[in-house]
């Protein structure tokens, strides 16, 4: 029985520097994990404020692109309203030359009516 036990407490003597060797290598490897996450998270914050940095400097030609678009766009629209707006103007233009000429004739008969035959 004794010799059993000598031989368990030696097994567990010789367990020892093996599981402090895994601890290590373990603690190394989280380590390593550790520093590249770092680095993934440096270099992700990094690539995210260049990204910003870009979007915001291309904001003013953006924002030049939509304004040149909408000119574009409104001074159709307004040729449009002007054109239907003028063709508006010549018919009541002319409507009012025929009512100037009725009212002219109208005018003249009661002035200078004609004899009747």
């Amino acid at each position: 029985m004794a010799k059993k036990k000598l031989r368990e407490g030696q097994e567990l003597d010789s367990l020892i520097p093996s599981i402090k060797s895994a601890e290590k290598n373990l603690d190394d490897l989280l380590e390593g994990a550790r520093a590249e996450a770092a680095e993934l998270i440096q270099g992700t914050e990094t690539e995210a404020a260049l990204r910003i940095q870009r979007s915001r400097d291309e904001i003013p030609a953006l924002l030049a692109r939509e304004r040149e678009s909408r000119m574009v766009s409104l001074h159709a629209r307004a040729a449009e309203q002007l054109e239907a707006a003028r063709e508006e103007n010549r018919r009541l233009e002319k409507k009012a030359a025929e009512g100037m000429e009725a009212a002219v004739t109208l005018i003249v008969s009661r002035v200078w009516p004609v004899p009747e035959k």
